[in-house]
């Protein structure tokens, strides 16, 4: 069950990217 926390930080890492490739296009 360890796998579980990693695997949740993970997706939040890529949806941060996500949001900043958002902002950056957004402000470009």
């Amino acid at each position: 069950m360890s796998f579980l926390p990693a695997r949740k930080g993970r997706h939040r890492q890529r949806y941060q990217d996500h949001l900043r490739l958002v902002a950056g296009y957004i402000s470009s």
